[in-house]
Parts: structure tokens; sequence; C-alpha cells
């Protein structure tokens, strides 16, 4: 028995359109809530700015940072250099397997100047702190810290992207494999690896920022309930942008 020809011609197939929307509307339809999160995460990630801070807590923010930068540029800055001189001297002085007592003496200074390098740290930190306190977590100021600290890991993912990208390109062309396929297929596999590379890269960049981003909350000094809700906005935030532009891509 002889099998029926099947034709198939393109106007057989829906577009691409419809396909994409209705796959979109089948998965809002499953999963209503994660949907809703990934709207609302978009949404503040766009719009979100924080409260404005009134006039007296402004100028003490101000205060507090003007005063950790002086410390910086002066007596930081210093013991930094000192402790660049002692560890110098220290190793001018110290043997391949031994330490006699003038490398003993530099060491104890190395551990003087470094003492005094954590206390003035200690000072700036405390005093950003302070400041910091004053606007609050829920401040304009530290939605821009989030802001920055967000979009730097985002960076750094793309960055780690492009050089493993560059590394699988120059083990590419010393591959007979990888020269006979021709450019366009060399091109396309360096498409794909680097879309698997920023994938890796941002996924890990998106790790990063959590664990450091509650540090930073922590530091504008919040009660243990804003600290939670605002560590939850910042989540659903991060996870809407990073899965919007896995998609689109």
């Amino acid at each position: 028995q002889r099998r029926a020809e099947i034709k198939l011609n393109i106007d057989d197939f829906p577009p691409l359109s419809t396909v994409v929307a209705k796959q979109a509307q089948n998965f809002v339809q499953r999963r209503p809530i994660t949907t809703a999160l990934w709207a609302v995460g978009l949404l503040l990630a766009a719009t979100a700015t924080g409260c404005t801070a009134d006039e007296v807590a402004r100028m003490r923010y101000e205060a507090a940072l003007d005063k950790a930068d002086h410390i910086i540029e002066g007596e930081l800055r210093r013991a930094r250099e000192a402790v660049r001189k002692a560890e110098a001297d220290y190793y001018g002085v110290k043997g391949w397997f031994s330490c006699n007592e003038a490398c003993q003496r530099a060491w104890k200074t190395v551990e003087r100047e470094q003492a005094n390098k954590n206390r003035v740290e200690g000072k700036v930190n405390a005093m950003i702190h302070s400041g910091k306190v004053e606007v609050g977590v829920w401040s304009t100021f530290a939605v821009q810290d989030v802001r920055k600290s967000f979009w730097d890991s985002w960076e750094s993912g793309k960055e780690f992207a492009q050089r493993m990208t560059m590394w699988d390109a120059m083990f590419m062309a010393f591959s007979p494999r990888d020269r006979d396929e021709g450019l366009a297929g060399v091109v396309i596999q360096l498409v794909l690896r680097y879309l698997t590379n920023l994938t890796l890269g941002l996924g890990a960049a998106f790790v990063y920022f959590i664990v450091t981003v509650y540090g930073l909350i922590q530091s504008y000094g919040p009660s243990l309930l804003s600290s939670v809700m605002f560590f939850f906005l910042v989540l659903i935030s991060a996870l809407g942008v990073l899965a919007a532009y896995m998609v689109g891509i």
C-alpha cells in the first residue's frame, strides 16, 4: 500500500507572532503569581527611585561622607603607605627560611602599621554608616547605591562572557576541526559559545550581587522588617531584569 505524500506549505503553519503570543498566554495562565512578580520586578527596576530624605538628614549624610572622604584622602592614605613601606622593609630583611632579630622587629612594625590602618578604616566605615542611617534604606541614596551595585555586577558578568569567548576563539583558531568548518560554522559556534558564557557570567554576577547587596542594605541601619522587605523587592527586581534579558536574547 502506497503512502500518501504529504506536502507542507509555509501557509500551513501559523505566524511566529501567533505562536509566541499563544505560549506567553499559556505561561501566564499556568503561573500567574510568577508572572505578576516578574512584572512588578520590572516595574520597580524601571521606575523605583526611593524616598527623598528631608533637608536635615541629607545635610548630615553629605557631611558624614565629606568627613569620610577627607580621612580617606589624608589619614587612611598615609596609613596604607606606611603598611606598604613596612612590608617592603620586612621582605628586604627576611631570609628564605629564617627570620633574625631585625626581621622580627620589621614584622612587628608591619603588624603595628596594619593595626593602625584597620583602625582608620573602621573609623571611616563608622562615619559612612552614621551618615547612611540618617537617610535610611528607603531613601534615594540607598536605591542609587543598590542600582550601582547591580549594574557593576552586570557589567562584570558581560566582561566575563567576552573574555571567555575570546579564549574560545583563540582555541578554535588552533583546532584543525574548527578550521575545516568554514567561516559560517565558526561564526555560529562563537555566537553559541558567547550566549553560553553570557548565561554563566550573568548568573554568577546575579548571585554575587544578591550576596553583597544584603550587606549594603544593612549599612543603612534598617529594622528587621524593613531590611527583609527591601531585600525582597531588590531580589524580584534583579530577577525580573535578568529573566527579561535572557528571554530577549
